[in-house]
């Protein structure tokens, strides 16, 4: 992915890995500015992740195909719930302003991009600021109390949200 441009955004490094999806820091530069966001490339499945549901579906591929079908369905879900949030005002979720969805066949595999706000990894915080273990429990208290905040944020959200 390194080097490669998606929605205008040259991706320049990773920033994390999970089981389904990486993370990259990407920028934009025209004559308005510089803008840097955060990348997010979700593959439904993963070469292994299909191999082991395989297996455990008696290597019934119809019946994979439609695990992951539910996978991906249940992912739509949740990045339209992402985008309401962002269209809704409410703070304290991380904004996701794009994405797209390239699908592939034999097998059957989705790429999603989400293309979100890029925030200042959590150790890079805490060296750059230099942090005591004191602060350090202070900021996750506020991260707590932020976290209740959007949680009361989401229940006055409209229900077509």
């Amino acid at each position: 992915m390194i080097g490669r441009e998606v929605f205008g955004y040259r991706v320049e490094e990773l920033i994390g890995k999970g089981s389904f999806a990486s993370v990259y820091k990407v920028k934009k530069e025209n004559e308005s500015g510089t803008y840097v966001r955060a990348l997010k490339h979700i593959v439904i499945p993963e070469k292994t992740q299909y191999l082991k549901i395989w297996n455990a579906m008696g290597k019934d591929t119809e019946k994979t195909e439609q695990y992951f079908e539910n996978v991906f369905q249940e992912t739509m879900q949740e990045i339209q719930l992402m985008h309401a949030f962002t269209e809704n005002g409410v703070r304290n979720i991380v904004p996701c302003y794009e994405n797209d969805v390239i699908r592939h066949e034999n097998p059957k595999r989705y790429e999603i991009f989400l293309l979100m706000e890029y925030l200042t990894p959590l150790s890079v915080y805490i060296s750059q600021n230099e942090l005591v273990l004191n602060d350090v429990f202070e900021l996750g208290d506020r991260k707590s109390t932020r976290l209740n905040s959007s949680h009361s944020d989401v229940s006055r959200m409209p229900s077509s949200a």
